[in-house]
């Protein structure tokens, strides 16, 4: 077994899940969706956008289905009027919270503290970026069975792909804490292959809302170039208290979001021949 809070090797990940099964009642979504598709050239929620005929958020609600109960979705007051007028058939019950201004995921994240904390919540939260068409349910089941089954009680499992020119770089000590998240955004020396995020995070709402919030009450999350409530820069402190655990064997496919119409081409040429986006 991985040291503690190392990554867990893709073979380590398939004996977790050797005998785990989901547990979807004991587990739900939140899916930060509050920005628009501006550089898609779109005028509505990315949520919303089009892929191969059917909205964004219905490709991700079919890989979630059977994994969560329902989908908690962080929208801006304009995204969600867009979301409703829209009402896209999703396979999944669906919860809508407003985001009030656009100042980062930590804070979409935090908008949603008093559902997912509640008495009557699930135990277990996927924290899922609102477009990111990349990402597996394999990728996503391997990081639920490693957070359910890991010794540690994990607080955070993040599913990794090793990537070349990342734009977002995971570093572990030597005793496997996470150390650092290093991001191009923010103006951070990456190495030339490194271990990127999917956009996907599995926790423990429990654990992890009272440590965001803290941060952010002491100004310790504001990016020093995006000035964005930053959930990323959250995640080396909430190390310093809580198991932070990365998942290894994601793939570049499961990295991609998407951001411009290049990067469903980019998914294309990242999975396997013939692949479709599901």
């Amino acid at each position: 077994m991985s040291s503690p809070g190392a990554v867990v090797s893709r073979e380590e990940a398939a004996a977790f899940e050797t005998g785990w099964s989901a547990e979807p009642d004991r587990t739900v979504a939140l899916i930060a969706a509050a920005g628009r598709g501006t550089r898609l050239g779109y005028h509505q929620p990315k949520l919303l956008y089009p892929v191969d005929g059917r909205p964004l958020i219905a490709w991700l609600a079919e890989r979630l289905h059977g994994l969560v109960s329902g989908l908690t979705i962080v929208l801006s007051r304009d995204g969600l009027a867009a979301f409703a007028e829209a009402s896209p058939a999703l396979n999944l019950p669906v919860d809508t919270i407003i985001q009030q201004s656009p100042t980062g995921m930590a804070d979409a994240i935090l908008a949603a503290e008093e559902a997912l904390c509640s008495a009557d919540a699930p135990a277990t939260a996927v924290i899922l970026w609102g477009d990111q068409i990349g990402v597996r349910r394999e990728t996503v089941t391997r990081a639920l069975a490693v957070h359910a089954r890991h010794p540690l009680r994990p607080a955070v499992t993040v599913p990794l792909a090793r990537v070349d020119a990342p734009y977002v770089h995971y570093e572990f000590d030597a005793q496997g804490r996470l150390i650092a998240v290093r991001q191009r955004r923010e103006g951070d020396v990456l190495p030339d292959t490194g271990q990127a995020d999917c956009g996907c995070f599995v926790v423990s709402p429990a654990r992890v809302f009272p440590a965001l919030r803290r941060l952010r009450s002491s100004n310790l999350l504001e990016g020093p170039l995006s000035h964005e409530q930053n959930f990323l820069q959250a995640l080396p402190f909430v190390a310093r208290e809580a198991p932070v655990v990365g998942v290894a064997g994601a793939t570049l496919a499961d990295t991609i979001g998407l951001n411009s119409t290049s990067d469903l081409a980019r998914l294309v040429r990242a999975s396997a021949p013939g692949r479709t986006p599901a």
